[in-house]
């Protein structure tokens, strides 16, 4: 008798820690992207964005790994669908564009012979300094990917 009590409370206790860990991600974000979307989405004004996004930075690190959300499974059907929900009531445009940035890297699909590394965090257009410890852009010229012997301008 003693020792089925024992096994029932060792196996719940064992479902418990382990559902615990499976749902990780789903009450909270689990990554810098995630991260970003939740904490900035509904960002009145730049300098709280600002301050949000150093929190995500501060908590998961600039080079975390990106893990698609793509599937029937992903909280999101695209980039675009993730990021008119997400930015469509956010005053900010600099929480806007982080939240457009983030959505595109972790609900579209990797398309072939791409050579851009995403950053999670946008550089200031027309500028060719960063301006802000938060700006920084990892792109390669678009016209790298062109066969100039194929394409007509």
């Amino acid at each position: 008798m003693r020792s089925s009590k024992l096994l029932r409370t060792g196996l719940a206790l064992a479902i418990i820690l382990r559902s615990s860990i499976a749902s990780a991600g789903l009450f909270a974000p689990d990554n810098l992207q995630e991260c970003l979307i939740d904490r900035l989405s509904g960002a009145k004004n730049d300098t709280v964005a600002h301050e949000l996004a150093a929190e995500c930075l501060q908590r998961f690190g600039e080079n975390g790994r990106i893990e698609k959300r793509t599937g029937t499974l992903a909280k999101y059907h695209s980039g675009r669908d993730c990021t008119v929900r997400k930015a469509k009531d956010t005053p900010s445009d600099f929480a806007a564009q982080v939240i457009e940035a983030n959505c595109y890297l972790l609900y579209e699909p990797v398309r072939k012979n791409r050579k851009t590394v995403a950053s999670s965090l946008p550089c200031m257009r027309g500028n060719d300094e960063p301006t802000n410890r938060f700006f920084r852009e990892h792109t390669t010229n678009p016209r790298d990917e062109w066969d100039t012997r194929t394409s007509k301008i």
